[in-house]
């Protein structure tokens, strides 16, 4: 047990200095759009990907020797890419759908969903293949099966906040779902991530989960986030339900065997999830705080008056701890940020890892002062730099104030843990 956490204070460590540390345990972060390697060597090792326009989904094989990810091309073709060090190889996984993250499974293959061509305009009847392929560069895919899913999602944002925070955890929140479990596939029913189902690739049976609600729920209700609990036999997920003026989200936890549900009560409105070693639920909240124009100057305000861009909020974040036996829960963070992105408790079940998405502040306040104008920023890249995303450790049996990791680090993945 001391080797394991030595392991993970010397993960956290060279997060921080970037040292040359043999931690043991694997990791994996984006910084400046450069995908770095921990954990794995002696040193930390920047992955030479091809040009780009962004990587998504990164996860560890179980033997943690190797990553897989999606990578966007500059012709905004999705690849699918697997490395175990400096030099990844471009698999040959054909046509891949959009938002649907990849994973590995029990005996090393990867699993990911292949997209097809439409017949017709006809969106209703649309089917995603289930493929899996080795990590190896001569590999080629084998279709397990099939399910159908509603396709034809869009939207999107001004805010550089919400495309931080999007870009940890999905559009809108709710990342697409991809598990390969005892009981069968989980995955995600639709493109915008609510709706959840268990695929039998044996059969082909696609079981809807809670589908007393589905004749008759509204349009994009159902359930999202899911988090695969350590033993693999239940699913904790939140049932959204859209409102006016916010989305009204509840936590539950569904046993994987007999799709039975069991709604857990909260004192607040959970947004993202993710399960303890011990069997506890981490949920995070997001609250609004202030305007954070308020705090520019008269002649600021009058300027940013021509642009529309009046009403920011700068928000509270919480993070808290449940005990779905109970109900019990209490909060062990809170702070000054515009959301909690991704959560993971590390493989020896001490701490707790998340992800915090700045307040955007520096931003509309560097819009109001000239110094940034968004309609030259053509990227993006200049106002995300403004709403950084910073990882912070939270010891569990401690607690205490969070611990820094790292100032710019996204979508950061552990090697070891679900």
């Amino acid at each position: 047990m001391k080797k394991i956490i030595l392991a993970v204070y010397l993960l956290l460590v060279i997060v921080i200095e970037t040292q040359a540390q043999d931690v043991g345990q694997p990791f994996a972060g984006i910084s400046d759009g450069t995908l770095t390697l921990y954990g794995v060597g002696a040193n930390p090792i920047p992955v030479n990907n091809p040009a780009n326009t962004g990587i998504t989904s990164l996860v560890w094989s179980p033997d943690g020797s190797k990553l897989a990810y999606l990578l966007t091309d500059e012709n905004y073709q999705t690849q699918l890419m697997v490395t175990g060090g400096s030099e990844p190889v471009r698999l040959d996984a054909g046509m891949i759908e959009g938002g649907f993250p990849v994973t590995f499974t029990d005996d090393g293959l990867i699993l990911y969903v292949g997209s097809r061509a439409l017949n017709g305009p006809d969106m209703s009847d649309y089917h995603a293949d289930v493929k899996r392929i080795a990590p190896e560069a001569s590999a080629k895919p084998e279709t397990l099966g099939n399910f159908a899913m509603h396709i034809g999602c869009g939207g999107g944002s001004p805010l550089p906040g919400d495309w931080r925070y999007w870009e940890e955890t999905g559009f809108g929140g709710n990342f697409l779902t991809l598990e390969m479990t005892d009981f069968g596939l989980l995955h995600s029913t639709r493109c915008e991530g609510v709706g959840l189902a268990l695929l039998d690739l044996q059969t082909g049976e696609d079981k809807l989960i809670a589908p007393e609600l589905a004749e008759n729920s509204e349009w994009m209700e159902g359930y999202s986030r899911a988090a695969l609990s350590p033993d693999g036999t239940q699913v904790a997920a939140l049932y959204i339900r859209y409102d006016e003026p916010m989305p009204i989200r509840t936590l539950a936890i569904i046993d994987l065997a007999t799709l039975s549900i069991t709604n857990i009560e909260t004192a607040d409105n959970p947004d993202q999830i993710t399960w303890g070693s011990d069997g506890t639920i981490f949920y995070s909240v997001i609250s609004f705080k202030v305007n954070v124009v308020d705090a520019l100057t008269d002649a600021e305000k009058e300027k940013l008056s021509e642009t529309n861009t009046l009403d920011i909020p700068g928000n509270e974040v919480f993070i808290h701890r449940i005990n779905p036996a109970n109900s019990e829960a209490q909060v062990i963070y809170d702070g000054y940020g515009y959301a909690i992105g991704r959560m993971a408790v590390t493989a020896n079940g001490e701490s707790l890892i998340f992800s915090q998405v700045a307040n955007q502040d520096a931003w509309i306040k560097a819009i109001a002062d000239g110094t940034l104008d968004v309609v030259l920023d053509s990227t993006g890249e200049a106002q995300r730099a403004l709403v950084p995303v910073s990882l912070y450790q939270i010891t569990l049996e401690s607690g205490g104030a969070p611990s820094p990791i790292a100032n710019d680090q996204s979508l950061f993945t552990i090697g070891g843990v679900r």
